[in-house]
């Protein structure tokens, strides 16, 4: 009976959360850990998971969001915190969760980011005291001061039933450390588990030759996963054993087992340009050029649209409209996420506007770029950017064209930490655009 109710109010949860991955594996110690950590019993609840980039901190926060469900039948939120610094900046922008208070906040109170934040937090106690317990997952915090006490006291001072659970490359603030978890490596086991859901081991040497590419990737989330990915692609052309002779493992293994060596994150980084070399290598050139586009724009707001612009710009073959039987985009595309190099963001089944590409994807392309073919690239993105943004001067239907204010805020972002000579007119611009819809929390940053 009691698993019934579970499953029942499990089934009840609101949620922003992407969905489960059912390839999802171990890790269950680490959950517990977290259900530990996020107490009822403690007046402000928060805590974290910290660790490298890629070691798979964000899949481990959004499991547990679906695992413990149940006990969080006032909803369970996603809220992206990449190259936030305030908190308030980071919940406001979160449309889909603003969203759930439209109807109770006025517009007077939504043109002052302060007073819209107070009113974000009334109607959130109002729906812990309705309710019940909420979760909400502070994804990515990159700006150590967005998990002080300064900025987290005006959502935990809601009381117990509201848990805050961040994922961060940081360390964990200052007399925070007991209730944060430092996530490591995949044990072998559960890497080996997680080839084997991609791709079933046909014979014992297959197997053997899988646990030779655990062992040398070395625990690293990502990298088991694209490898995982890659060799589903490829049954008929490619097995475990073929893949472990040609990834250099005896230099990787020397690397990750000298004592003296104390650099572990750029060993991870070796491990991962192991893994993508053979990716890469299958590639048809224009999925590599792809990339290296996808790699200049913001990594959760890869749009669509603008991707294909440039490719298409470069390859017109792949224009659609030549294309007499099929789509040679589309084709293209569903390569990519097959790879697991593209994946989906949540709400984006059928045709996505918007993909996410991993940072550490991002910067491996980057590396590989001849300083000619970068600035060619960026060239590109710059005269593309210039056009998107004329055109959005000119459009009559500007709910329509508001999705497309997302990715062009969030390149602020990555153009502003670049020192991108375009930056400030690309803020001014986009000020002044989220200004004209009244969307003040926006405009204000």
């Amino acid at each position: 009976d009691q698993r019934v109710a579970d499953v029942r109010r499990a089934a009840a949860s609101l949620t922003t959360v992407p969905p489960y991955n059912k390839k999802f594996t171990g890790r269950l110690d680490e959950l517990l850990a977290l259900r530990a950590r996020l107490k009822d019993d403690l007046a402000g609840v928060i805590s974290g998971v910290h660790g490298l980039g890629g070691i798979g901190k964000t899949e481990l926060a959004f499991t547990f969001a679906h695992a413990f469900a149940s006990a969080y039948p006032g909803g369970r939120f996603l809220i992206a915190c990449e190259n936030k610094s305030s908190l308030r900046d980071a919940v406001l922008g979160q449309m889909d969760f603003t969203a759930l208070f439209r109807d109770r906040i006025s517009d007077e109170e939504r043109m002052q980011p302060d007073v819209y934040f107070a009113a974000i937090a009334r109607c959130l106690r109002a729906r812990l005291d309705a309710l019940g317990h909420v979760l909400l997952v502070l994804d990515n915090v990159s700006a150590a001061a967005l998990l002080t006490a300064q900025q987290t006291d005006a959502l935990t001072a809601l009381g117990p039933r509201l848990h805050l659970l961040a994922t961060t490359r940081l360390a964990p603030p200052g007399g925070a450390r007991g209730s944060w978890l430092t996530l490591g490596e995949l044990p072998a086991a559960d890497a080996l588990d997680l080839l084997e859901k991609h791709r079933k081991f046909d014979t014992d040497a297959e197997r053997d030759a899988a646990r030779r590419i655990v062992k040398q990737l070395g625990g690293f989330a990502l990298a088991v996963e694209l490898v995982a990915a890659w060799l589903a692609a490829h049954r008929d052309s490619s097995s475990y054993a073929r893949f472990a002779d040609g990834l250099g493992l005896g230099d990787l293994e020397d690397i990750a087992d000298d004592a003296d060596t104390q650099l572990r994150r750029h060993n991870h980084e070796r491990r991962l340009s192991a893994v993508l070399g053979p990716v890469l290598a299958s590639l048809q050139p224009a999925e590599r050029r792809a990339l290296e586009y996808a790699a200049l724009l913001p990594p959760d707001h890869v749009a669509l649209p603008w991707l294909r612009a440039l490719v298409v710009a470069d390859f017109p073959a792949l224009d659609s409209a030549a294309a007499r039987l099929a789509d040679p985009w589309h084709d293209l595309l569903r390569r990519l996420e097959r790879l697991a190099l593209i994946t989906r963001p949540e709400g984006e089944t059928t045709e996505p506007r918007l993909m996410r590409v991993h940072r550490l994807v991002q910067q491996l392309m980057l590396r590989d770029l001849s300083a000619a073919d970068r600035a060619a690239r960026q060239q590109a993105v710059d005269a593309l950017v210039k056009q998107r943004c004329a055109a959005l001067e000119k459009t009559t239907c500007v709910i329509e064209a508001r999705w497309e204010l997302e990715p062009l805020t969030a390149l602020v972002d990555v153009w502003d930490e670049a020192g991108h000579v375009g930056a400030a007119w690309l803020m001014r611009d986009m000020g002044l655009k989220w200004g004209d819809l009244a969307a003040w929390w926006h405009a204000e940053p």
